[in-house]
């Protein structure tokens, strides 16, 4: 697959960097674990280092990027603004973006977060919080649309035939 480390010809790629975008309770953060895990790609995940600053966040990415590896990215990136910042940082460290946009029926996330947050008007206040917040990726960002309710294995084959007509 040419998420490795190669192009057709053999030649060393550009590295990517996943950056996996949704509202919560989408699934988005068991693929990017998942994907994480299977190609031993390093997670940054901006909620996991509580208080930390958007700022000293952007800098890490930009440390971790000078590695050329594959990365994937999760949270952090709920607006256009905050995409835009991240992709700058990453192509200035000669890094290819791809956005994977995972989307879920709004019943099933009502449901995770009920279930998450053991309260239907706390997961009520919070979902309508979390929709104003977030902006849909645009036209021009790089975008691979997943389904939060497929199988790991059906995203995956998604995502490596978007990744491969990418290298073509």
């Amino acid at each position: 697959m040419l998420w490795y480390y190669a192009d057709m010809n053999g030649k060393n790629s550009k590295p990517y960097a996943i950056m996996v975008f949704g509202v919560p309770m989408s699934g988005k953060t068991q693929f990017a674990t998942k994907f994480s895990r299977k190609f031993r790609a390093p997670l940054l995940n901006f909620e996991s280092i509580p208080g930390i600053s958007r700022k000293i966040f952007l800098s890490v990415v930009a440390q971790i990027a000078d590695s050329q590896q594959n990365l994937v990215i999760d949270h952090g990136i709920d607006t256009y603004k905050q995409r835009e910042e991240l992709r700058r940082t990453l192509h200035s460290a000669g890094y290819r973006v791809v956005i994977v946009w995972i989307q879920t029926d709004v019943n099933t996330i009502k449901r995770r977060l009920r279930s998450h947050l053991k309260s239907v008007e706390r997961a009520k206040s919070y979902f309508e919080a979390l929709l104003d917040q977030l902006e849909a990726p645009e036209d021009s960002e790089d975008t691979i649309v997943l389904s939060g309710k497929h199988t790991f294995d059906g995203q995956l084959k998604t995502v490596l035939s978007a990744l491969s007509k990418n290298d073509s």
